[in-house]
């Protein structure tokens, strides 16, 4: 590492530790908020002072010296960070994406060590110094990253913050289970070290279950099946099925579906989604007979349709296919009452009757008045937000084409739900109306609409056709917004591209790219943290992918319709 690279790291540091003061939780992408896609007209540096790290030296391990981040600011932030020297700064991201922070003995060792030092030739970066600098380089997103920074390399280092933050307190214990989850990205010569080093973590085990012993002569298959059925009988719930047993990434066919192929890459997808709360939701009293898996569970429905969705430009040709009857099914028609939020059937959604469509025509009036006379849509979609309609059967469930946009929307730890933009009801009329007047069949729509979208719906009719320019313009606005939420940006970016998935009865979902196919089986598992996709066989079931279901993700509780059965997985 030369001077050069030495300095701009230190500063890397410094700038993190200003900046995302507030925001120095240790994440994949810190300080999310903090993200700079475009370079501030202002300095880099919210302060001018220095900042100091207390350490102890290696060169002298009984010393406790300080360890001085320069400000320099007499020096403009083009001078500190160079960043026109393309060869300084593809070093820099060398260094941070380097396979050495991938060794599963590194992690180890840099998560159990009292001081850990960076040392390159004859410079030594305390470790602490050297996290912060690879953080603050990662929200300079306006300075293109070169070859060196790949995905995985990112979050394999982010892996190894993880593990020193998650495994220097020796008061804390952890089970063998959560040490494999920060192992995710590691890459060793001997598949088997990705146990064998996750092992020199765990500080709490059941004194039930028998203790794996380091054995070289065994095969990577026999040590997976060992550990996998040790965590399961310890644990007796499925948290190990998350990220690494997706059928499409597999690399060891020989390894029965529920056991985790730690060799493979694994899919962050999956824990996006975990709840302890669903995990809860009934015992699934696992057994294992040598390579098959036995668990309660209940069987949801059959997959019928998987189409692809990328962003907000796919909402409208799935809705469109939902709606029209193209899948031969008027079930999913967008006003339909939605099975997975419904307390009832989907017959549900019975027309309405006669009094709530004279009251309707009331609401169409008023609807008409307030656009003539309102400019702002903000004021428009508040005064219709409070016009209250009578009870009417869908009171207890969300329509289809809610239920659509929801599964559409970016949403969980990953992820976060961005805040939508007001006016939802607004936005989801316009589509539609577009798709009704794309359809030539806008004069067919039905007289009324369940929900109250009927005055949504004649909003955007009233708007489109009134000379009220500014409430036009802003309805654009507003649908950019929203198609916006839609598209999910780098810091919500899930790192499994996703299918849109259909089932007989009507559950919509989301699931891996490419993987569920027509005629696989939705089930829910006693203790496990997702809902998981099975393909039948003969006398068994084999584990496919999680999935993501809408509407029964936040269940407190079974519903006592739903039966369980006793599952075998192989």
């Amino acid at each position: 590492m030369t001077k050069a690279a030495l300095e701009v790291i230190q500063s890397l540091a410094l700038m993190c530790l200003q900046r995302l003061e507030g925001h120095l939780h240790e994440t994949m992408v810190p300080g999310i908020a903090q993200i700079l896609r475009e370079r501030p007209k202002s300095s880099l540096f919210t302060s001018d002072k220095d900042a100091f790290l207390t350490s102890i030296r290696p060169d002298s391990p009984q010393a406790v010296k300080p360890y001085t981040l320069p400000r320099r600011p007499k020096l403009s932030d083009d001078v500190i960070f160079r960043f026109k020297d393309r060869k300084l700064w593809k070093k820099i991201d060398g260094m941070f994406a380097s396979s050495y922070f991938s060794r599963s003995w590194v992690i180890q060792e840099v998560a159990v060590g009292r001081e850990v030092f960076i040392v390159c030739t004859e410079w030594a970066i305390p470790w602490e110094v050297f996290a912060r600098a690879y953080e603050g380089r990662s929200v300079l997103l306006f300075h293109s990253r070169n070859e060196h920074s790949q995905l995985d390399s990112g979050l394999a280092f982010s892996g190894i913050k993880d593990a020193r933050r998650r495994y220097k307190d020796p008061e804390v214990a952890w089970d063998l289970a959560s040490v494999l989850a920060t192992f995710n990205y590691c890459k060793q010569t001997y598949p088997q070290d990705h146990i064998y080093a996750a092992l020199g973590l765990v500080k709490v085990r059941s004194s039930s279950v028998p203790a794996i012993i380091p054995d070289c002569r065994k095969k990577a298959e026999e040590v997976f099946l060992e550990t996998a059925t040790s965590i399961i009988n310890e644990r007796q719930d499925l948290y190990l099925l998350g990220t690494q047993t997706l059928s499409s990434r597999r690399t060891m066919k020989s390894l029965p579906s529920w056991v985790p192929d730690w060799t493979a890459a694994p899919t962050e997808a999956a824990t996006e989604y975990y709840s302890g709360a669903f995990a809860g939701l009934f015992s699934g009293h696992p057994t294992i007979y040598g390579q098959s898996l036995c668990v309660q569970g209940h069987i949801l429905d059959e997959a019928d349709h998987i189409l692809p969705m990328e962003g907000g430009d796919k909402l409208i040709e799935i809705f469109s296919r939902l709606a029209d009857g193209l899948l031969g099914k008027t079930i999913y028609g967008p006003f339909g009452s939605y099975l997975g939020r419904s307390n009832g059937s989907l017959e549900d959604a019975a027309p309405i009757s006669l009094a709530i469509i004279n009251i309707s025509k009331k609401i169409i009036r008023f609807v008409t008045l307030l656009a003539s006379v309102l400019t702002d849509l903000e004021q428009l979609i508040y005064a219709l937000d409070c016009v209250v309609l009578p009870p009417h059967p869908l009171d207890s469930s969300i329509l289809c084409l809610e239920a659509l946009w929801s599964v559409f929307k970016p949403h969980s730890r990953i992820r976060p739900r961005p805040s939508s933009p007001p006016g939802e009801k607004l936005y989801l009329a316009v589509c539609w109306v577009d798709l009704m007047m794309f359809q030539g069949c806008l004069t067919s729509m039905p007289h009324t609409l369940p929900k109250g979208f009927e005055m949504w719906v004649h909003a955007v009719l009233t708007i489109r056709h009134s000379q009220n320019n500014a409430l036009t313009r802003q309805l654009r606005e507003l649908c950019a917004e929203h198609i916006e939420t839609a598209i999910v940006k780098e810091e919500y970016r899930s790192y499994t591209k996703e299918d849109l998935i259909l089932t007989k009865r009507g559950y919509l979902g989301r699931v891996p790219e490419g993987v569920v196919k027509r005629g696989h089986v939705v089930t829910i598992l006693g203790g496990a943290f997702v809902p998981y996709v099975l393909e039948k066989r003969e006398d068994h079931y084999c584990l496919i992918s999680h999935v993501y279901v809408e509407g029964i993700m936040d269940m407190k509780t079974l519903p006592k319709d739903m039966k369980l059965e006793r599952i075998h997985i192989k």
